[in-house]
């Protein structure tokens, strides 16, 4: 898609000039406007087009939302239904709810697939494909994990400040998961577990 915009946006700069150039030529010389015209005309669509696939590229980005209150909780005690969770569960759960403070519509946020990997002394990676609404209100399918190993103190600075999303956060899997290390985690149970506890 960006090779078209950059097409249609060259071609544009490419046909402008030369229409002008000949409709200067045919006012000169007293012929025909027309063809120089045409020409004008194909630039300004071209351009148009480009301005329109441009737009319609980025309306497709799930947006941020960086300056909400989080509705995050690391309280372990009191959250529902952690008793059921395993620790790498409810990890991925809490990862989930971090991320989704910096979303446009949080609650839009469906899990779809986890994956995580519990390294033990509190350290964890996971992965996880989900879809959200942007802030044109469309489903945007998208995927994200950790970069590197976090703690439960790393995902209370990713949902408190938008400055850790970058450092915290990627759309690529993790390089356990390539290797074949961690599991493949219930996203229904996942889902659940935020549906209960994020507010």
């Amino acid at each position: 898609m960006n090779y078209l915009i950059f097409g249609l946006v060259v071609l544009a700069l490419i046909l402008g000039p030369v229409g002008i150039i000949a409709f200067i030529v045919d006012l000169v010389k007293h012929k025909s406007k027309k063809n120089p015209l045409i020409i004008l005309s194909l630039s300004i669509i071209c351009l148009v087009v480009s301005v329109t696939l441009s737009v319609t590229t980025d309306s497709g980005s799930t947006s941020t939302n960086v300056g909400s209150t989080p509705a995050y909780s690391n309280n372990n005690a009191t959250t529902q239904n952690s008793n059921t969770m395993t620790d790498t569960e409810l990890f991925a759960a809490k990862f989930c709810m971090a991320y989704m403070n910096h979303l446009k519509n949080p609650y839009s946020f469906t899990v779809h697939s986890v994956w995580a990997y519990n390294e033990g002394g509190g350290k964890y990676q996971t992965f996880v494909k989900f879809t959200a609404d942007n802030g044109y209100g469309a489903s945007i399918a998208d995927q994200i994990g950790t970069m590197g190993s976090l703690s439960y103190s790393d995902l209370n600075q990713l949902a408190s400040s938008a400055d850790y999303v970058n450092i915290y956060t990627w759309g690529s899997e993790p390089a356990y998961k390539m290797v074949g290390k961690g599991e493949t985690l219930d996203a229904n149970k996942i889902q659940n577990y935020i549906n209960n506890n994020y507010n």
